[in-house]
């Protein structure tokens, strides 16, 4: 009885782990994104700038 309340235990710790590890995942994935978006309108912005200083 006491195995499969360890076997559980670890498990259960194996599962929480793999979570947490995905969760970080997805925020890392995430803040990518935001960056390359960032970039993006920024450059956009810089081009739109410098299209209407050249006129």
């Amino acid at each position: 009885m006491e195995t499969e309340s360890k076997n559980f235990r670890v498990l259960r710790a194996i599962d929480i782990g793999a979570f947490l590890a995905l969760l970080l995942f997805v925020a890392f994935f995430i803040k990518t994104i935001i960056a390359v978006v960032d970039a993006f309108q920024s450059e956009a912005y810089t081009n739109a700038v410098a299209g209407l200083s050249s006129m």
